[in-house]
């Protein structure tokens, strides 16, 4: 769903986008993914090989996508579900998310997005959009009012409340996080 909405999101930015979600058994418990490319030109393949953001809700989803990572990406993550230990070897992982290896590592931002929304709302609904508010908001990769009109676009009716409030909470924690 978060590629969905980031795409929608995209388009509704004015930018050329591609989104690819995966196919097979992830949708079912496993692992599960989305390329989404954004550009402000045609894209010629829809297929990403080198990536300049990661969003991880797992250890798993991390250690299977890093790899893509371009040496300046970005990793958005949820503090509940990914640890520094499952960080792959070389990639630093400071508490304040600033990378503290050399100057062309990715950077990690970390937030407790799940815990937040659970606090707020009793429930774990809406943690991913939390991160992906969190994610947009620091990374600027479309504005907040265009996210908000993806997510009331693509999100079902009984989810639309806590979606929303999950975009408040992504941006309050996004304030807290020392951002280039």
């Amino acid at each position: 769903m978060l590629g969905n909405i980031l795409g929608l999101a995209g388009v509704l930015q004015g930018k050329f986008v591609s989104a690819l979600p995966s196919i097979g058994p992830e949708p079912r418990g496993g692992i599960s993914s989305s390329d989404v490319i954004m550009s402000n030109e045609p894209i010629d393949f829809p297929k990403i090989d080198r990536a300049d953001m990661l969003i991880a809700f797992s250890s798993s989803s991390y250690e299977r996508h890093a790899p893509i990572l371009t040496d300046d990406g970005l990793v958005f993550y949820d503090t509940l579900f990914l640890r520094p230990a499952h960080r792959p070897e070389g990639r630093g992982l400071a508490s304040n998310g600033q990378s503290h290896s050399q100057s062309h590592r990715p950077r990690y931002y970390g937030i407790p997005a799940a815990l937040s929304i659970q606090k707020e709302t009793k429930g774990l609904m809406g943690s991913n959009i939390a991160l992906l508010a969190f994610a947009v908001r620091l990374a600027r990769i479309v504005s907040l009012d265009v996210l908000t009109k993806a997510v009331r676009a693509l999100s079902p009716a009984d989810a639309l409340t806590a979606n929303l409030k999950a975009i408040e909470v992504g941006i309050r924690l996004s304030r807290k996080v020392k951002y280039p």
